[in-house]
């Protein structure tokens, strides 16, 4: 589990108003995930720059990937 990608940050002009909800580090998740395939949330939120260890991860990805706003910038 690598960080073998780099998620930008987003110039705030070009966002819809989904993604203008979520936090930066949210918006870098929302990218990981176009990125690299829904299901991978753990990687996601390290791609996204959320830090701890592996379980913290989990439980960050899964709960950024289950919040309504984030679901709405994903789709």
């Amino acid at each position: 589990m690598g960080t073998d990608l780099v998620i930008p940050d987003i110039d705030d002009e070009s966002l819809g108003p989904a993604m203008k909800r979520c936090t930066p580090l949210q918006r870098r998740f929302v990218m990981a995930v176009l990125m690299i395939g829904a299901g991978q949330h753990k990687r996601a939120a390290m791609l996204a720059g959320y830090s701890g260890d592996a379980n913290q991860l989990s439980v960050t990805g899964f709960r950024t990937a289950h919040t309504p706003y984030v679901q709405a910038a994903i789709h």
